[in-house]
């Protein structure tokens, strides 16, 4: 039933394929096609995917970058055919059979030994199998050691006790992965001879130390999914019963954690509903550059299957990583950054000093003292000091009387007895936008104001409660009789 059309597409007979807010610019508008990146028809060859798919993430790995590879699709399907090779790896020396994790190996070491910038490598490959929601060690399968998931924020998720082995080319290696899969969980079922029981996650980590002392690492994953399977055509029974039970549970765990990366509505992703999904965290929706294969099947009995893989593959087309280069800096370069930032800092202190600054310009402009300062007709208004003498609040001016609406400076309106703030110490930034703490009332002052409001007839009233009681904190300070300031500041208001 599948046809594969024009512009990488996939065509069923009667089945909707990629919905319309999926689709990207190019696709058909009809949404009777599954879109993807890439179609390889029955025609194509284990080369031909590897040098339209995987060239580029070798490529990505030994620039730092991190990279997986997963292979999903009905059992039976091909998946670890396309992996590693035919059954039992027989063929690894067919360069027509070959999988794709040997001549991802193979790739590897060659751009290694071709490398001209003096930098120095280090490959380590690591195997771990999931069956039956338990972690087991392919490279060292009767370890009694048990294996944990665990997440940081800076590693991510990684696997506690698995063995990392070094490997210096890509033969070693390769004789690895065929350990590896010799230990792997294997079952016959009515659909396929060979099926795998187990999810199988190959991990090659490449470090790359530049002569400049700078180190970048890369990881890149092959994830042989299981595959998903209908009980009653495998005819399950017993302990297969029980692996497809998990296989399909995990798979399902799979499909809901693609489902709520690609929709931007959702804030939770069900990362912790099996190990699979947690295991892959930071490639399903996190730093790294993901290659989803589907495995289709073009009988027309798989048919249920078929849909359900390309569904699952056109979901999946819709998310979105962000990925960044993996690297440790050297004592240089760290130096440098941290002049930089130390300038950056600097800079923004000033600034901020600098509004500062406008901030008290302003607050001073609209302070309250201001208005005890301006005169009614041009005329000057006076205040008692302590000694009992009149002071000209005109002299503000250098003498001159101020004229009407004017606003002179902050220290010449406050009496010249008034205590002033301290300097800001350097380096220490005041608050901005914060008000200032409410002023203490002594009981003299909530006398004055109680009389005030007491005497309807008083011309205090005229006056700015604000302005009014700035003044008597001021004078209150000073000792001096409130009584006649008050009347002086009346005088000044009906003036």
């Amino acid at each position: 039933p599948l046809r594969v059309g024009e512009g990488e597409r996939i065509l069923v007979p009667g089945v909707h394929g990629t919905p319309v807010k999926r689709r990207k610019a190019g696709d058909d508008d009809d949404g009777s096609a599954f879109h993807y990146d890439q179609v390889f028809g029955p025609e194509s060859t284990q080369a031909d995917v590897f040098q339209s798919v995987l060239n580029n993430s070798v490529s990505y790995v030994l620039e730092g970058f991190n990279a997986t590879v997963l292979a999903y699709g009905q059992t039976g399907a091909g998946k670890t055919y396309n992996m590693f090779g035919p059954p039992g790896m027989e063929g690894v020396d067919d360069r027509e059979c070959r999988g794709m994790i040997p001549r991802a190996l193979d790739e590897i070491f060659d751009r290694i030994d071709k490398d001209k910038s003096g930098s120095s490598f280090e490959v380590k490959l690591s195997m771990v199998e999931i069956y039956l929601e338990e972690l087991i060690d392919l490279l060292k399968p009767q370890s009694y050691q048990k294996l944990r998931l665990r997440e940081s924020v800076f590693a991510g998720v990684w696997v506690e006790g698995l063995t990392h082995s070094t490997v210096p080319s890509s033969k070693a290696a390769l004789e690895l992965v065929l350990g590896g899969m010799a230990n792997r969980t294997v079952g016959a079922t009515n659909m396929n001879e060979a099926s795998s029981r187990s999810h199988c996650i190959v991990s090659l980590r490449v470090e790359r130390a530049m002569p400049d002392g700078v180190v970048q690492c890369g990881v890149l994953h092959f994830a042989d999914l299981a595959g998903m399977e209908r009980v009653d055509r495998t005819g399950a029974q017993g302990q297969t019963l029980e692996e497809a039970k998990r296989i399909n549970l995990s798979l399902s765990a799979l499909g809901n954690c693609i489902g709520a990366l690609a929709d931007p509505c959702r804030t939770h992703i069900p990362f912790r509903d099996a190990k699979l999904t947690f295991l892959l965290k930071n490639s399903l929706g996190g730093n790294a550059k993901t290659t989803l294969l589907v495995a289709c099947s073009s009988r027309l009995r798989d048919v249920d299957e078929t849909v359900t893989a390309l569904r699952f593959g056109a979901r999946a087309r819709a998310v979105k990583n962000v990925v960044k280069v993996n690297q440790k800096l050297c004592a240089q370069e760290l130096q440098r950054l941290l002049d930089k930032l130390q300038q950056e800092h600097r800079a923004l202190q000033e600034y901020c000093l600098s509004l500062e600054q406008q901030l008290d310009c302003a607050k001073e402009n609209s302070s309250p003292a201001g208005a005890l300062v301006s005169g009614g007709g041009g005329g000057n208004a006076s205040v008692s000091n302590s000694g009992g003498a009149r002071k000209s609040l005109g002299e503000a001016g250098g003498g001159a009387s101020p004229q009407k609406g004017s606003t002179p400076g902050r220290g010449k309106a406050m009496n010249s007895g008034s205590p002033s703030l301290p300097p800001r110490p350097p380096g220490v930034a005041k608050t901005l936008f914060k008000s200032p703490p409410p002023m203490p009332m002594s009981p003299a002052m909530q006398c004055t104001l109680e009389r005030g409001r007491e005497r309807s007839t008083s011309p205090a009233r005229a006056l700015d409660p604000m302005v009014l009681l700035h003044r008597i904190s001021v004078l209150e300070a000073e000792r001096v009789d409130m009584q006649i300031e008050i009347e002086a500041l009346s005088f000044q208001a009906h003036a």
